[in-house]
């Protein structure tokens, strides 16, 4: 057998294994899937319990939707949706609450990014479960209140 022939071989019988792997990898798991809604929406349902947890309010939050059922968005799809009010911790400035509430964001840890605050005088958000849940906080003009929200995005629901 010549040299030629040897080689040829050689890239035959390392390709192919190569190859199958590559397309098995690809056919196996989730990979990069996205998360389904229930998996954001509890996610997200952590991460208020952490900014309560966390002393973001004095008393109870009144909530109206507690990202605890899915709300279809397309076939197969759903969000899941966070919305309360609540008492701040006794601000009765706009600006002290607003600051107050920026540093619980950072509070909520791994997987949720504060995005920037810059232009705003009242609202701070943080991003998590890979960019697909956004939770928002919005200070009241009087700083007694608290508005906080929370979204994940259109999601498979199984």
């Amino acid at each position: 057998m010549g040299p030629l022939r040897t080689i040829a071989r050689r890239a035959a019988a390392t390709a192919l294994p190569l190859a199958l792997a590559t397309t098995l990898a690809a056919c196996s798991g989730k990979g990069e899937d996205e998360p389904t809604a229930a998996d954001a929406g509890a996610q997200l349902q952590q991460a208020v319990r952490i900014l309560y947890d966390n002393q973001l309010i004095r008393g109870a939050p009144s909530v109206t939707s507690d990202a605890g059922s899915d709300q279809p968005c397309g076939v197969g799809k759903a969000r899941r949706v966070y919305a309360a009010t609540a008492p701040s911790r006794g601000f009765s400035d706009r600006a002290s609450a607003f600051n107050y509430a920026v540093n619980a964001m950072r509070a909520i840890g791994h997987g949720w990014e504060r995005q920037s605050t810059a232009n705003s005088s009242d609202t701070v958000t943080s991003v998590g479960v890979d960019g697909h849940a956004r939770i928002s906080v919005v200070t009241s003009q009087d700083g007694r209140r608290y508005t906080i929200s929370g979204q994940t995005d259109c999601l498979p629901t199984g």
